[in-house]
């Protein structure tokens, strides 16, 4: 048996995911418990200081996994920007629940998102999870550039062209 088939998938526009109380509470709980706990504090990762609502909000595209249960187990949101040397996909955060990992969840999701948006040229993230940053290059496949590299001067200019649209950039230096 195919374990992907014990899951359901759905895709949704980002600003009905965050008007849909379920699909939010499903995704702020797969993070909390995706990514263990704070040191310093005992208590779950979060998200930072937007809430899931807003994140979803602000995003274009939201890839959900559901397990026999109905209960969300995993996630991907991504945004489409237009840029001056093609479509770039921005994966903004992708995670599974670790009791439903390497079974294929996290590769299917980010399948479905390049199958909803074929005419991308560039897919991208910027996620401290090296996990999430394989699985988006594996099934994207190209180049991946990661670290301290030397991508090619037009990648450095589609992110600068990016930079204000995409938040996981704001910060980043040159």
């Amino acid at each position: 048996m195919n374990p992907l088939e014990e899951y359901s998938f759905s895709v949704h526009v980002g600003s009905e995911a965050a008007h849909t109380p379920e699909i939010v509470e499903g995704i702020s709980d797969v993070f909390s418990h995706s990514f263990g706990t704070n040191p310093r504090t005992g208590k779950p990762y979060r998200l930072g200081p937007k809430t899931t609502k807003d994140r979803l909000l602000s995003t274009g595209h939201v890839f959900v996994a559901r397990s026999a249960e109905n209960e969300i187990i995993a996630y991907l949101y991504a945004r489409v920007i237009r840029s001056e040397n093609g479509i770039v996909v921005w994966v903004d955060s992708l995670a599974v629940l670790p009791t439903h990992r390497l079974k294929g969840i996290a590769t299917h999701l980010v399948t479905q998102l390049l199958e909803t948006i074929p005419e991308s040229r560039w897919v991208g993230c910027a996620t401290p999870n090296p996990v999430a940053a394989w699985v988006i290059t594996k099934g994207v496949g190209g180049t991946p550039y990661l670290g301290e590299c030397d991508p090619p001067n037009e990648v450095i200019s589609m992110i600068e062209y990016i930079r204000p649209q995409c938040p996981d950039l704001q910060g980043a230096i040159h």
